[in-house]
């Protein structure tokens, strides 16, 4: 995994967007904390990240959670503990991490911990459709109102029923949830995203 330093050297003072941001070590780093600080559940559904499973003969793809040390009801009617159970989900579910606010130019591994939360990637999407998030000047206090959402993805930058297409990354803002970009100053050659220049 790539860090921070050697995206900034691979860029060569290019912009780097949002989206490969969070594939730096750094936010990886910060997400893992995130995650299990808050059991690496969603905070709003309480629902745990689903593993897939491919059935083969009936070419059907099957998301479940593992549930450890459950009763189990037999078919005679008794009851059994079992180490592991399969519970079938209706859609995946991936956990991801949501800031709560936006401090302009921030990186997204520079935020304390009590501004982000965990959530599924379907409560994350439904979230930024209905809220909208504040976003503060570079001194974290100054709230500012001058950055639209982008139209198609609301500022989820990512659409969870399309995440077999390229992750499900948003086509319109390519993952970077507002029209303008939350972090527009390159911090490696300190030069601002060209496409404000143009």
């Amino acid at each position: 995994m790539m860090s921070y330093s050697e995206l900034r050297l691979e860029m060569e003072g290019k912009y780097i967007p949002y989206a490969e941001l969070l594939k730096t070590a750094e936010w990886h780093r910060k997400r893992y904390t995130i995650l299990s600080r808050d059991h690496f559940k969603c905070t709003n559904c309480h629902k745990e990240e689903t593993f897939t499973e491919y059935d083969e003969e009936r070419h059907e793809v099957w998301y479940c959670w593992i549930d450890y040390d459950v009763i189990v009801r037999q078919a005679d009617g008794t009851y059994k503990k079992c180490d592991m159970d399969f519970t079938l989900a209706d859609k995946p579910y991936h956990m991801q991490v949501h800031h709560k606010r936006y401090i302009l130019n921030r990186l997204p591994w520079e935020y304390n911990n009590e501004d982000l939360i965990t959530l599924c990637n379907w409560c994350h999407s439904t979230f930024h459709q209905s809220n909208e998030v504040d976003i503060f000047a570079e001194d974290g206090k100054t709230l500012i109102a001058n950055l639209k959402p982008c139209s198609r993805c609301h500022g989820a930058g990512s659409f969870p029923e399309y995440s077999h297409v390229q992750s499900g990354i948003c086509f319109s803002c390519g993952g970077e949830r507002y029209e303008q970009p939350l972090v527009n100053i390159n911090r490696y050659t300190g030069l601002e995203n060209p496409a404000d220049t143009l």
